[in-house]
């Protein structure tokens, strides 16, 4: 894939539920090496959910080109290099041809989001 690619590891729920039945731990699954990072997909301002907090979320995109196979479901987390946690965003997409050159590529593109604010 990418021979100088980053490593993210996947962390994903053990199944334990809180008491509303969501899912509240992600542990260590495993690491996938040698991956793409776009890390500038977008990264906006939003207006807080009322004008009475007086808050702005920031909401940050980044698309992730891991090895074709990779073990990533939509359910999960990836803690990038930079220490910060993302979920991914929708099913992970896999390619193995690139749209632009036409050219064979096994990857797998990964959408993340991260929320703060």
């Amino acid at each position: 894939m990418f021979l100088y690619g980053d490593t993210v590891s996947i962390l994903r729920s053990a199944g334990k539920r809180d008491k509303f039945g969501d899912k509240t731990e992600k542990d260590f699954h495993h690491d996938v090496h040698q991956v793409g990072i776009d890390w500038e997909a977008s990264e906006e301002l939003k207006p807080g959910a009322t004008e009475v907090d007086n808050r702005q979320l920031i909401v940050s995109d980044v698309i992730l080109y891991v090895p074709y196979g990779s073990d990533i479901l939509a359910s999960d987390h990836v803690e990038l290099p930079d220490g910060l946690t993302y979920k991914v965003n929708g099913r992970p997409i896999p390619r193995k041809q690139n749209p632009l050159t036409g050219g064979w590529t096994n990857t797998t593109v990964v959408k993340l989001t991260r929320i703060e604010g």
